[in-house]
């Protein structure tokens, strides 16, 4: 999945850093796609190589079938109200989250609450779960509650007030949370990062995400050597980790209850889109929108769900959202990650690189850049191989559109289309845009010591 780049010395600076060849560099990059071409030909006209490739193909991506979902006998489920009746999809994803880890992608309108709300408590009816938690948007937590009581009024459901939230009363509640006999608890997304995780065990979270970046960093070493941009990348990152578990080992933990001694055995993390910046190693550092950075909520979210799924065979979490995937092809890896890790390994997929290889397209093409020049930018195009990738894709997501859905009548767009509103630049507007160019122009023409003290 490395792309190749050709540079050749700075004629402005000939001892400073080397610079793109932009010709060649799309040359090589096109007679890369020649040699994958050449491979897909060659393979085709040899008959004992095309039949062990289809063989591994097919065993790898192709036995898999979509599991069929069906909804409940009865109008309401046993101890909801009369008044509300769930709608057919709604039913089939509360019998799909029963059975297993589960993505809600319903669009927005469809109704993921009562789907949430009724999945927990079908799952404390049965014995599924004990203690539900429910993780929702700081500012629709407590709408949350009214909606769960509305559609369970006898339902037993700790939802914490404004000023329960904040710290002072933080450790109160998760002694409550580990205490009270809950049909449900419901908590916002900024509890999350400060609900803290058993120490030992985010130890070995960092160790797992290190000895990741360490592999990644011997492959880089070999092919490129250890003064090469994404060796250095590694390393910086591997250091990162080191600081983290420095930090980690020196600091006091809290003498409340970490997460684990909470008794929660069923998570349910409502607008899940904003946790899904989980760090990976890859080689398409030149990819661009492709983050590899992690933000600290998604880490934490991603040891709960682990622990979660340890002590439930493999069960009991539950991520919705109405966009699953909003920039790039690392978002439904990563939600994949999250709920269903078994399938990566069984596509041995665990890697990130052979996820995208599979499913995504790589396409070169020149963009025009903040300070108005062209630049070659390498980008996920879109999606390949896309029966495979519904297979993978449908193991852990329930995917629901708002026109699919008779009973939801959405109100019709303004216009019946979507209309773009172009303003004129102004005088000043055009001043700046020159400015920023000149600074970007000025800082192109430093070397790498000039450009870091001006950073």
């Amino acid at each position: 999945m490395k792309q190749p780049k050709v540079t050749m010395p700075n004629p402005d600076n000939p001892e400073g850093r080397p610079v793109v060849d932009k010709i060649r560099t799309k040359q090589a990059q096109m007679k890369l796609d020649e040699v994958q071409l050449a491979f897909t030909d060659w393979a085709l006209k040899k008959p004992e190589v095309a039949q062990e490739l289809f063989r591994d193909y097919n065993e790898r991506f192709n036995g898999t079938v979509d599991r069929v979902y069906r909804e409940p006998a009865w109008r309401h489920y046993p101890g909801a109200t009369d008044d509300i009746e769930l709608y057919g999809h709604q039913k089939r994803a509360v019998s799909r989250i029963l059975q297993g880890n589960t993505l809600l992608a319903h669009q927005v309108g469809t109704g993921k609450t009562y789907t949430m709300v009724t999945a927990a408590m079908e799952m404390r009816r049965l014995g599924i779960a004990n203690k539900p938690m429910i993780v929702a948007l700081n500012s629709t937590v407590e709408q949350f509650g009214r909606e769960f009581r509305e559609l369970y009024p006898q339902a037993k459901v700790l939802v914490p007030s404004e000023k329960q939230r904040d710290a002072k009363n933080r450790q109160r509640l998760m002694a409550m949370i580990n205490t009270g006999d809950w049909d449900a608890v419901i908590i916002p997304h900024s509890f999350i990062d400060m609900m803290p995780d058993d120490p030992k065990r985010e130890e070995a979270y960092i160790n797992e995400e290190k000895d990741e970046l360490q592999a990644a960093l011997i492959q880089a070493k070999a092919a490129e050597g250890g003064r090469s941009v994404r060796a250095k990348t590694l390393e910086s990152a591997i250091k990162k980790l080191d600081s983290r578990l420095g930090e980690l080992q020196k600091r006091k933990v809290d003498e409340g209850m970490t997460f684990e001694q909470l008794g929660v055995d069923a998570m349910f993390v409502d607008e899940a889109h904003q946790f899904k910046k989980l760090s990976f190693a890859s080689q398409m550092e030149t990819v661009k929108g492709l983050d590899r950075g992690a933000s600290k909520r998604a880490s934490s979210l991603f040891l709960k769900s682990r622990w979660v799924m340890e002590n439930n065979d493999g069960k009991n979490f539950v991520m919705a959202t109405g966009t699953p995937v909003s920039n790039t092809i690392a978002e439904a890896w990563t939600m994949i990650r999250f709920l269903s890790p078994e399938t990566l390994k069984r596509f041995e997929m665990e890697r990130f690189d052979s996820f995208a290889g599979m499913f995504g397209d790589i396409t070169t093409s020149p963009e025009l850049t903040a300070g108005g020049q062209w630049k070659l930018v390498q980008r996920f195009a879109s999606f390949q191989n896309l029966p495979e990738f519904r297979r993978a894709w449908r193991t852990v997501a329930d995917q629901v559109w708002a026109n699919e859905v008779k009973e939801i009548k959405l109100p019709p767009l303004k216009g019946g289309e979507v209309q773009n509103v172009v303003l004129e630049r102004t005088e000043a507007v055009e001043k700046q845009i020159a400015k920023i160019q000149q600074m970007l122009e000025d800082f192109e023409k430093m070397s790498g010591q000039e450009k870091r003290d001006n950073n």
